[in-house]
Parts: structure tokens; C-alpha cells; sequence
């Protein structure tokens, strides 16, 4: 056995098999893996076969799209069969609060080029993120004769418009986002007027709700803080003083 080594990599699990993988795709030869027992024996094995990309964070969801694209790739690059099934899975809202989620992770996976399918179609209320906060804060503000019961409002657009809105802000999602042509149920838009009672309640018309949304990663991404490339936006081009 080597005494001593470039890199030492402690830990057989995902994360320091990894490690070794990736330095040596770098070409890092002089480097070892130690593991006191057997390779993914650990906290490892107990996880073995979960790689979901349904994930709210950006980053997360990048990492767990990176995975997947690897383990599709690895029986070609090593000869050896990693057992590696896309079996896909189905999420079913029972709520509205549950549905906004994952509207919400919708917004995620097409900007990090994971598909994502709508099952259902139709006209819908859609609700921007910043009209909802300053109503509550409306609300709070408000001192109303006995217990009060308000509808929010929002706007009322079919799913293929506000897909479309998505593709038109953000180019890069052009395609990964498909709707089902079903349509639910329930109501496409609900009685609001007793919001008049909370003063000026702001209704962002959609479009203008989804290009602010991607203006503001597009920030982050001028400042730094977001990889825009990774996730379907292009930062503008650094300003001279």
C-alpha cells in the first residue's frame, strides 16, 4: 500500500467516491481512496437509488440534473453496469397550496433544462408572489369591523399563455415546458371585489410578473450570485467605470 499520496480522500461514500472519480477525470493520478469497510457501506447505502430532480432549489437541482446526465453516461465510460433506471415519478396536488409549489418548482426546472409537463390545461388565476405579499401587508395594516374573508385576485390566463409568457422571458426554456390539454374542475377565476376594502390592492398583469421574476435572476447573475449560464439566462455585459 502507497504511504503517501497526492490527494487522500477519506471516505468511501457517494460523496468521496465521487471526489476520487472527478480528480482523476481531471487527471489527478496521484491520488487514493481510504475506507474503513466497503465501499458505500455508510450513510450511503441507505439512500441507494433515490436521484430525484423534483427540487426547489436551483442549485440542488442542478447538482441532482448533473447526476442523473452521469450515471446515463457511466456504463459507456467504464464497461460496467450501474443498474440505473429512469422510472420518472407523478406528483398529485390536493390543494391549491400544494399546486402553487409546484408551479413554483415549474419555474426551476425549465431554467435549469429539466422537462417539466403541466397534466392538466385550461384557464387558471395566477397569483404574482409580490401582489400576494403587499395584500398581507394591506391586511395587517387594516382594522375591519369583526373577521373579514377575502378572495385574492390575480390573473386569469390559459396555461398554453402563460407557458408562452415563460418561453418569451426566458428564450433558453423554449420547449421543456408541455401542457396537457385536460382541464380541471374547478373554477378559472374567483369573486375578489371585497379586496376594495383593503385600499389599493395590486394586480400584476402575468407577463409583466414572469419578466420581472427572470429580471431578477438576471441580477443576480450581474452580481455574481447566480451561475445565469446554468440556469437559462445571460447576464449582461460587464460596464466599464
Amino acid at each position: 500500500m502507497k504511504s503517501h499520496a497526492r490527494v487522500v480522500v477519506i471516505g468511501g461514500g457517494v460523496v468521496g467516491v465521487s471526489t476520487l472519480y472527478h480528480l482523476a477525470k481531471l487527471g489527478w493520478t496521484d491520488a487514493v481512496l481510504l475506507e474503513r469497510s466497503e465501499l458505500t457501506a455508510g450513510s450511503t447505502w441507505h439512500a441507494a437509488g433515490l436521484l430525484p430532480l423534483f427540487n426547489m432549489s436551483y442549485t440542488v437541482g442542478q447538482l441532482h440534473k448533473y447526476s442523473v446526465d452521469l450515471y446515463k453516461r457511466l456504463p459507456a465510460e467504464t464497461g460496467q453496469d450501474v443498474s440505473f433506471h429512469v422510472t420518472g415519478n407523478l406528483r398529485l396536488a390536493t390543494c391549491r397550496d400544494r399546486m402553487d409549489e409546484y408551479r413554483k418548482y415549474c419555474g426551476t426546472a425549465n431554467t435549469i433544462g429539466v422537462p417539466f409537463e403541466i397534466s392538466f390545461g385550461g384557464r387558471t388565476l395566477f397569483q404574482y408572489a409580490e401582489d400576494v405579499a403587499k395584500t398581507l401587508v394591506l391586511a395587517s395594516r387594516s382594522a375591519p369591523d369583526g373577521p373579514r374573508v377575502f378572495n385574492l385576485g390575480g390573473s386569469k390566463v390559459s396555461l398554453d399563455e402563460w407557458v408562452a409568457a415563460i418561453e418569451a422571458a426566458v428564450p433558453g426554456a423554449a420547449g421543456l415546458i408541455t401542457v396537457a390539454p385536460t382541464e380541471l374542475p374547478f373554477p378559472a377565476d374567483i369573486a375578489h371585489d371585497r379586496l376594495t376594502e383593503l385600499g389599493d390592492v395590486p394586480v400584476t398583469p402575468y407577463r409583466d410578473a414572469i419578466a420581472a421574476t427572470a429580471a431578477i435572476y438576471r441580477r443576480l447573475a450581474a452580481d455574481g450570485r447566480l451561475d445565469g449560464a446554468q440556469h437559462g439566462v445571460v447576464a449582461p455585459a460587464p460596464t466599464r467605470p
